[in-house]
């Protein structure tokens, strides 16, 4: 099986465990052509649900860190990264407008940072915590290429509960 596909399986189940361990629900995840994980829902515009929407968007990328670990190349980005990191930096754009700075403000880059690294050290704890969850998603999508939510749900619950 490629690589990469094997890359991406892991990538988006790493979005579904951990929209799972935010208590986010989503409609299906899948691969292949279009590879993406999509929630039942909006996003709200609290700062609680921007830090998750950010946290969620960060966690593919927690993800395919945790699977290549050293095989990363440059150390810092894959191929299918920007989307998620967009969203991740659209939401802490506004957390950090929420927070009274402006992005003609000094501190602005750095509050965005802060929150950034903060979310992705959130993802990434999440990850490596439901890692057996990660990998039995991961395998059932190389499988079946799309589950549905419910199915998802139900491989991390065997997963996290044996």
């Amino acid at each position: 099986m490629a690589r990469d596909l094997i890359r991406e399986a892991h990538h988006e189940a790493g979005h579904a465990v951990v929209f799972h361990c935010l208590d986010r629900r989503i409609d299906y995840v899948q691969i292949g052509q279009d590879s993406k994980c999509v929630p039942l829902g909006k996003w709200g515009d609290s700062p609680e649900d921007l830090e998750d929407a950010i946290c969620a968007h960060l966690s593919g990328p927690a993800a395919d860190r945790l699977d290549l670990g050293d095989d990363l190349p440059n150390g810092d980005a894959l191929p299918g990264w920007e989307r998620d990191v967009q969203a991740a930096r659209y939401n802490a754009d506004r957390l950090a407008g929420q927070s009274g700075v402006t992005k003609t403000d000094q501190r602005y880059g750095v509050v965005v940072s802060q929150i950034l690294t903060t979310q992705r050290e959130r993802a990434d704890s999440y990850v490596r915590t439901a890692w057996p969850a990660v990998v039995a998603v991961a395998d059932a999508l190389l499988d079946r290429q799309l589950l549905t939510g419910r199915e998802v749900y139900d491989i991390i619950d065997r997963e996290l509960n044996h």
